[in-house]
């Protein structure tokens, strides 16, 4: 079943608004109509270019039950036009890029930016611009697969920062929350998520928590695990990130990087 996107529609469109500039941002009144209704405007996919579905099959789901959770959307301007595009994450199916066209138009554009990740049931993502370079950057949660990078070149097309074993790797990262936490200028990352793999009868195996700081320069993850092992992950430009982890039996994972 394809998505239909549901909007609120204003009086006047994006290009008739009178914007004022301030630092950082831009802000415009909207119009408010004297007759009509408030609320939203169901758009079919053969209006949006939508159609993306997130497939999941019995056997999968009746083995794993966490998969039930589905996933998440990600959502910013990642070629600098000024419009906002789209991110679905995929389970049974590739991740899909949309980028938007205007006029509740979208493109699919996900071969082209490089982000389908076909081998990984991913579960959540968020645009930021965690390299400092002016451009939103992505990052994909994964159950089980590690928590994925993709260093955004300004024009909406993405490379994966490889590293073995990924970030938060075996764990079930979900949501993911970014900001700077020990206020070094840096972009940090907070991660949740959930047992890798619960059954319907109950049986679960548990995952280590995750923290990471990003020390703003080009270094490697350190991550320390009952024996304090080391795992490189390098990022590019003015990107990096600290991990440590801890185990907890018997409760669902979060994870915090910095």
């Amino acid at each position: 079943m394809a998505l239909g996107l549901i909007v609120a529609l204003p009086a006047a469109a994006a290009g008739q608004l009178d914007w004022q500039t301030a630092p950082g941002y831009r802000w415009s009144e909207l119009p408010v109509p004297a007759a009509g209704k408030t609320g939203f405007t169901l758009l079919p996919p053969q209006t949006t270019g939508i159609s993306f579905s997130n497939h999941l099959s019995p056997e999968r789901y009746l083995t794993n039950s966490i998969l039930l959770n589905g996933s998440g959307v990600a959502a910013g301007d990642v070629d600098g036009d000024g419009l906002c595009d789209l991110y679905f994450c995929g389970l049974d199916g590739l991740n899909v890029l949309y980028r938007n066209l205007g006029n509740w138009r979208f493109q699919d554009v996900t071969a082209a930016a490089g982000v389908a990740c076909p081998e990984l049931d991913a579960t959540g993502a968020v645009f930021a611009d965690i390299d400092g370079d002016g451009d939103l950057d992505l990052i994909v949660n994964s159950l089980g697969g590690g928590t994925h990078i993709f260093i955004n070149d300004g024009h909406g097309y993405f490379t994966r920062q490889t590293n073995t074993p990924p970030l938060n790797y075996g764990k079930a990262g979900a949501s993911l929350a970014l900001a700077d936490i020990d206020g070094d200028g840096d972009l940090d990352l907070y991660v949740t998520g959930l047992f890798p793999i619960l059954t319907s009868w109950g049986g679960s195996r548990s995952a280590p928590t995750d923290r990471s700081r990003n020390t703003g320069r080009r270094t490697c993850f350190t991550s320390t695990m009952a024996a304090a092992v080391s795992l490189p992950f390098r990022l590019p430009a003015e990107a990096s990130w600290t991990r440590t982890e801890s185990r907890s039996p018997n409760r669902p994972m979060t994870g915090a990087c910095r």
